[in-house]
């Protein structure tokens, strides 16, 4: 009888493990897969590898190489730009992600900082292509 107690008292333990998430916690999932996601991205770019941050982006494999290399040159220039303006960008900081709903893209906010002490708040819209997050 004392065995039937345990088994009872087993199977209820194991019931409450396999509750099914909210879909508040879904989302929160979704938020930190986003912003790992934009990590990965934001950090090839501050690495300079301008290829495989073009390629972090959820329209690269659509993209023709010639508009690829365009796109990796745009951000090379960027970059630069960001030398003369600030000093360059010396980190950036994933301050938040929150689905849009509307428009079926998760909104991650990078807050840049400058070698100039200023501080800059960008927003980058991602969306989940083959089960991953990318760079719209």
């Amino acid at each position: 009888m004392r065995h039937y107690l345990y088994l009872i008292i087993l199977a209820l333990g194991f019931s409450g493990c396999t509750k099914a998430p909210t879909q508040e916690e879904l989302e929160r999932r979704e938020a930190e897969a986003a912003k790992a996601a934009a990590k990965e991205s934001y950090d090839l770019l501050m690495a300079g590898d301008y290829d495989r941050f073009v390629e972090s982006r959820a329209d690269a494999s659509m993209m023709p190489a010639s508009y690829r290399e365009q796109i990796a040159t745009a951000c090379r220039q960027t970059m630069a730009q960001q030398v003369e303006a600030h000093a360059g960008i010396i980190s950036y900081e994933i301050s938040n992600a929150r689905i849009d709903s509307t428009q079926n893209v998760m909104l991650v906010f990078l807050k840049l900082n400058y070698a100039d002490e200023t501080q800059e708040e960008i927003v980058v819209p991602m969306v989940k292509r083959e089960g991953n997050w990318k760079i719209k």
